[in-house]
């Protein structure tokens, strides 16, 4: 080849040095280097040169030239950036511009739309185009060819990544949690760009079918997470693959305790694993409401440990169920969505989670952008992407905007959800809570009453439900029938 790799170590060699080595050959396993020294050189090490294969770009460039039908194909799943000299850059987007205009492609064409583009000079005219087709002696595996250009791609994205995660690691301005997330993501990225893209209509049919019979042996009904609510679940089916919810109220509406609800319903009931990750509310207060919420014990009390001997036997009780209910707390306040990526990729690795809550939404972080609007997007971008990257529902709690305290029917409407229409926009179910109790308190209302109203159902119908709210112990339980809108 024209560019033959060269050796990253600038070709010298760096033995162990004998007194490395202890009497039995094993290393020494205290190191008395000055840590300032290994800093030193640590900042020193350069990667050397990028994975490349000029004379494979130079060949494939040729065999597009000599059988330009190919075109299309190749540029299905490659770009400028797997070309790593500018002049074979810039030959290919000469090439995909004559094959999306589709016009001839040949030498002249090639050499007067290269001149048309300004690049003329970069490929070396006409006579550098007619060098590479010289140059060609097969012009048939041209795809072989392509796929040692993507492999070369994609060991560049890791160096990039690898790179990247070394610089913010040598300023020190980023946590080493975001620096490993953020490392992760574009590891996961390369990756990708060796996975197909589509699937045939075919299998996907086949695989539907055969989900139908198992959920029709099982007595049909719920196919995804249950919620624990049957009229709830009778809408939804279960909180399904792939689906963002977005669940939102106003402050103190019971948001929190309902989300907990349904992960422990899941999780007990379904014997579903659940993530939960807690930007709010540390985990110990989430396990004491679990506790609460299973044994029956005011919360209150429970946490004044004001008890009686039947409590003591009620905790018992709930102790034992939790022990066994495969639920996960996550409780890092200000967690950027890098490190949530990561960390529910990490939680479906280790614990195969079939659902993630998020409580909530606004408290995320996403780093570099400072448009609050943009932010609130990106964030509940990532979120459906999480959720259709791991084939699971990711519940997420959001807050509304005040609007609703001033009109006089204060049941949320979609357009009050806070600071972003694109959470409308990406959710596949928006459910808003409202309690008319919360806005007469002190006045005897009868059973506090929560609808849950289904605002957004992009594969269902939407509805109100209503649920009876035991708020000294936080349990909600069915109440009446769906109210379609």
């Amino acid at each position: 080849m024209a560019h033959d790799m060269e050796d990253r170590t600038g070709g010298e060699s760096h033995p162990i040095p004998p007194e490395s080595f202890g009497d039995e050959g094993g290393m020494i396993p205290v190191c008395e280097e000055d840590p300032n020294t290994v800093a030193d050189r640590l900042a020193r090490i350069s990667i050397g040169p990028l994975p490349t294969a000029w004379d494979v770009e130079r060949a494939l460039l040729g065999c597009l030239l000599l059988r330009p039908e190919e075109i299309e194909e190749a540029a299905g799943d490659m770009t400028a950036e797997h070309f790593t000299d500018k002049a074979h850059r810039m030959l290919w987007q000469v090439l995909v511009t004559l094959q999306q205009r589709q016009a001839p492609i040949d030498a002249i064409t090639v050499a007067e739309t290269a001149a048309r583009m300004g690049v003329a000079d970069t490929i070396g005219g006409l006579p550098g185009v007619m060098e590479i087709i010289g140059d060609t002696w097969d012009f048939v595996h041209w795809d072989a060819y392509a796929g040692i250009l993507k492999e070369k791609a994609r060991l560049r994205q890791v160096v990039h990544t690898l790179e990247k995660a070394a610089r913010a690691v040598q300023s020190g301005r980023a946590a080493a949690n975001q620096i490993v997330a953020e490392a992760l993501t574009g590891l996961e990225t390369a990756i990708g760009r060796n996975r197909i893209p589509y699937r045939k209509l075919g299998d996907l049919v086949e695989a539907s079918l055969a989900a139908l019979e198992e959920t029709a042996k099982q007595g049909g009904g719920v196919t995804g997470v249950t919620s624990g609510s049957t009229v709830l679940d009778e809408v939804t089916l279960g909180f399904q693959p792939g689906d963002l919810i977005i669940l939102a109220a106003r402050p103190s509406m019971g948001k929190t305790t309902l989300a907990l609800n349904w992960a422990r319903n899941a999780a007990i009931e379904g014997r579903q694993s659940v993530g939960i990750f807690s930007l709010e509310m540390g985990a110990e207060s989430l396990a004491q409401k679990f506790l609460s919420m299973e044994s029956g014990v005011p919360l209150q009390q429970l946490r004044a440990a004001r008890l009686e001997i039947n409590d003591w036997y009620k905790l018992a009780f709930g102790v034992k169920e939790l022990q066994d209910a495969a639920i996960y707390i996550d409780d890092t306040a200000g967690l950027s969505v890098a490190e949530f990526r990561a960390r529910a990729r990490e939680m479906k690795r280790r614990e195969n989670i079939q659902c993630v809550i998020v409580d909530y939404l606004q408290l995320m972080e996403y780093k570099g952008l400072d448009n609050r609007v943009q932010e609130i997007s990106g964030i509940s971008r990532t979120l459906k992407q999480v959720g259709r990257e791991l084939g699971i529902p990711v519940i997420a709690l959001s807050q509304l905007s005040r609007d609703v305290e001033k009109r006089e029917d204060k049941r949320p409407m979609l357009s009050d959800l806070r600071e972003s229409g694109s959470i409308e926009q990406d959710a596949d179910m928006v459910v808003f809570l409202y309690r008319d109790a919360y806005y007469h308190r002190g006045e005897n209302t009868g059973e506090d009453v929560t609808e849950v109203i289904v605002a957004k159902h992009r594969n269902g119908p939407v509805g109100t439900v209503t649920l009876r709210f035991n708020k000294t112990i936080g349990r909600f339980v069915d109440h009446g029938e769906l109210v379609t809108a």
